[in-house]
């Protein structure tokens, strides 16, 4: 797999906990893919 490091964009905040009162980090990343290269899978 080949990833452009050049558009890679990652992130750490805080977001709304959905099951508890308050805030929890969150953790949101964009990683975009070049080329995906198809390994032959092995038996």
């Amino acid at each position: 797999m080949e990833i452009d490091t050049e558009g890679l964009d990652i992130r750490v905040t805080r977001t709304v906990s959905e099951t508890h009162n308050g805030s929890v980090p969150a953790l949101y990343a964009n990683i975009p893919i070049l080329c995906v290269k198809h390994q032959p899978e092995y038996q």
